[in-house]
This record gives structure tokens, sequence and C-alpha cells, in this order.
């Protein structure tokens, strides 16, 4: 397994990256789904009318903090920073972006109802060497279809019949998210988490995260439909 394929794993796994279910295409519904400026400081974001996240669009991000078991924390922010021939860049920045990890995915998803669709064209990560490698189709190698998999739990979650419950995170309390317990694998090493999810969301849907039994967490800081600029050029701090 490539370096960068060990890194993309790393850094899916705080929203949700879960073992793909072995058979079966979900149903869902995709009436109202749309995403949602966030609220003041302390709002809400009402009950969702639908079972299906929105479209990428170019601009949209996201901004989590992750709190790991010995209580120390990092941010992990989500954009979608370009489009190409009909797919997306989404860019993952694993803290600070001056010193961080910075990586895109060329994704393209044509139908958020069918986890079929998903297709990985392309990866450059930026690694705090300032060194910056790029991956096409032909490059990912055999381990792409599993990422594949994975990254079609993330940005075509199954919510049908999922319950639904508030949750508070930081950047607001979400109405009626929808909640899933699913079970984690990093290399050989595996845990359950229970995932709420709100479709006013952008990229993943993702409110919070954590793992069962254990503190670690991951929870929504902030996020915007609009405004989502590029760290990959960005030198790194010296």
């Amino acid at each position: 397994m490539s370096r960068a394929w060990s890194v993309l794993l790393v850094t899916l796994v705080p929203l949700g990256c879960s073992k793909p279910e072995a058979d079966g295409t979900p149903q869902r519904s995709n009436a109202g789904t749309s995403v949602a400026e966030p609220p003041a400081a302390g709002g809400e974001v009402g009950r969702p009318s639908a079972t299906e996240l929105a479209p990428f669009a170019v601009g949209q991000w996201s901004k989590y903090r992750t709190t790991l078991d010995d209580g120390t924390t990092a941010e992990i922010t989500y954009k979608i920073v370009g489009e190409e021939q009909g797919a997306h860049w989404v860019e993952i920045v694993r803290g600070a972006a001056e010193a961080g990890t910075v990586m895109q995915l060329l994704v393209k998803l044509s139908n958020r109802s069918d986890p079929n669709s998903i297709e990985i064209k392309a990866a450059r990560i930026r690694m705090p060497n300032s060194q910056v490698k790029e991956l096409r189709e032909d490059k990912l190698g055999p381990s792409a279809d599993g990422y594949k998999r994975a990254l079609a739990d993330i940005f075509v979650p199954n919510l049908a019949g999922s319950p639904q419950e508030d949750v508070t995170v930081p950047a607001a309390t979400f109405r009626g998210a929808y909640k899933r317990q699913q079970k984690m694998e990093v290399g050989q090493a595996q845990s359950d988490q229970n995932v709420w999810i709100h479709p006013a969301v952008p990229i993943s849907g993702v409110v919070k995260s954590e793992e069962i039994g254990k503190p670690a967490k991951t929870e929504l800081i902030t996020w915007g439909t609009t405004g989502a600029k590029s760290e990959m050029a960005r030198a790194p701090a010296p």
C-alpha cells in the first residue's frame, strides 16, 4: 500500500469511514435535499426532510475537531475546491494548513443515492516537507477499489430507516440527525462508532462521531456553502 493511500485512510476515519455492506443498494428519498447556511452561535438546524445528501458544489467546506483518547485535539477541514470534467476536487486539510498534511481527491459522484456511481479519478498529497505527489486513475493501484467503497459509505451514506435524534456540537444543535452505528477498520484494528449525519452539512453530512466505550470523538465546528480555498499550493512553514 502506498504512503499516500495510508494517509488517506487515516484521514477519512474520523468522518465515519466504515466497512461497507456486503450486498444490496439502499433506496433513499431525495425530497428537499439541500445544504443550509450555518445558524448564529448557539442556533439550531431543523429536522431534515430527506435521507440523501446534497450535491457537491465548489466552495463548500466543513471543519471538525477530533479529540483522541488521551484528550489531545486536532482539526480536520474538508473542502470542495475545484471541478474537472464533471468531477470535484475534495481537499482534506489535517492540522494547521501551513504545517499539516493536505490531500485532494478528484471524486466523480453522479448520483448521491447510488454508492456505485462514485469514481476516484485522481489524488494529490502535499506532505509537510512541501513535496506534492499526484496519482491518476492508472496509478492509483489495486487498493483503489477498497478506498472507493469506503468513500462511497462516507459520501453516499445509507440513512433510510436510521433512527433520528437531536445532537449538539460546537457548530449548532441539529434536530433529528440520523444516527448510525458503524464498524471502523484501520489496517487490522477495528472499533465501533456512533455517527450522526444531517443533510444540511456539506460534503459528508457528518455532525458528530464517537467511538463506543472510549472518549475519542469528532465534532463539527462550523461549515459554509461558499468560499472554500485550496491550501495545496501554499508553502508550508520552514
